[in-house]
């Protein structure tokens, strides 16, 4: 046990209970938007494809990551696999360690990699939507989403060969890499893993998101022009306009332009601009509030600085945000989206008689 992580202040109870409430999120959640996903075949589109890999990801650390940080925990962190009488040099406490933190960077890995793989399949959808079947085939989504595990393995495997090691840290309650200590090659272990799991995604994901917000941007300018200019008032054309000239065809063709169907269809397009918008600021704000603490603990771990310098309450704060975004996604990447709403309702009521959902233009494909 950490000499200076009391187990039974309120602080830890409280980070029990907390953990009890996300588990269950994140299984239920996770759980039901994989059932809507897999029911509903208007639902297997390609953006849906890494959406249901997220969820993947976030439903086992859910039913494996969240449990087993509680059981050490309520075992006066103690590493649950622990049996009296054997110390961290028995074996079952090594396998279980070793297996448990290689699967916990694993997934994280794959969730980092998986959401930067989405945001760059909305950046093709929404700014090169004449090429993106053929960029976002549905071949190449399989190998991207092979590639997204692959990655995971290649960054979580080198432990368990040789290359750093695995072991219990009382800080976060379970496993994890040591990376600390005098400057060797588990030191350029952690830092290998630290950039694949986090800069480099998340780099993607910045890119990829401010370029849909610039568009975002550009199009409503657009839009706001066209309205300005339909708004004007139609003047009547000095000649020709009997026999049918020139100036009665510019004049039919604005008057056909300027009808409260396309004023409605240009504050259709503003709105779901707006939308996408505000979607784009939930997604990308919740991912990185989980991910930049992390990043900064990292940093720190990586400078060589002593962790145990650090507030176990802070500690524990991100190390907890991090997990919960896992409980969060399935609300931001899955509720949001009315046709998997439509989906979730009619999967929990047995109504699957309404297939009338509207359809958001990024997500249809």
């Amino acid at each position: 046990m950490a000499d200076n992580v009391d187990m039974n202040s309120a602080w830890i109870k409280a980070l029990e209970a907390l953990m009890c409430i996300f588990s269950i999120l994140a299984i239920s959640g996770n759980t039901l938007l994989l059932v809507a996903l897999a029911r509903d075949k208007t639902l297997h589109t390609r953006s849906n494809t890494f959406i249901r890999n997220l969820a993947v990801t976030d439903l086992c650390v859910g039913l494996w990551t969240m449990p087993v940080t509680f059981a050490s925990m309520v075992k006066d962190n103690n590493w649950v696999f622990e049996l009296p009488g054997m110390g961290p040099s028995s074996i079952l406490f090594t396998v279980t360690c070793s297996f448990s933190a290689f699967l916990d960077n694993l997934l994280l890995t794959a969730r980092m990699w998986t959401l930067a793989a989405s945001s760059f399949d909305r950046c093709i959808l929404i700014c090169l939507p004449a090429r993106y079947r053929d960029v976002i085939s549905r071949r190449n989504v399989k190998i991207i989403i092979a590639v997204i595990w692959l990655i995971g393995i290649a960054a979580a495997l080198p432990p368990l060969v040789g290359w750093d090691r695995y072991h219990y840290s009382p800080h976060s309650f379970n496993c994890a890499i040591e990376g600390t200590g005098e400057w060797s090659i588990h030191r350029f272990y952690f830092l290998y893993f630290f950039l694949v799991a986090f800069p480099i995604p998340t780099l993607i994901i910045v890119i990829c998101y401010a370029k849909i917000v610039v568009l975002t941007i550009k199009t409503n300018d657009i839009i706001n022009n066209q309205n300005k200019a339909l708004s004007k008032p139609i003047l009547p054309a000095k000649s020709n306009t009997l026999s049918g000239g020139p100036a009665a065809g510019r004049k039919e063709s604005a008057a056909v332009i300027n009808t409260p169907a396309a004023n409605a269809k240009a504050q259709q397009r503003k709105w779901m601009m707006a939308r996408v918008t505000i979607s784009i600021l939930i997604i990308v704000t919740t991912s990185l509030l989980s991910v930049l603490p992390i990043l900064l603990i990292g940093i720190i771990a990586w400078s060589g600085a002593d962790l145990s310098s650090l507030d176990i309450k802070l500690h524990n704060s991100v190390h907890w945000l991090f997990i919960g975004n896992s409980a969060a996604n399935p609300i931001v990447y899955g509720l949001m989206n009315p046709n998997i709403r439509s989906s979730i309702c009619a999967s929990v009521t047995g109504d699957v008689r309404n297939k009338n959902r509207s359809r958001i233009y990024f997500s249809s494909n």
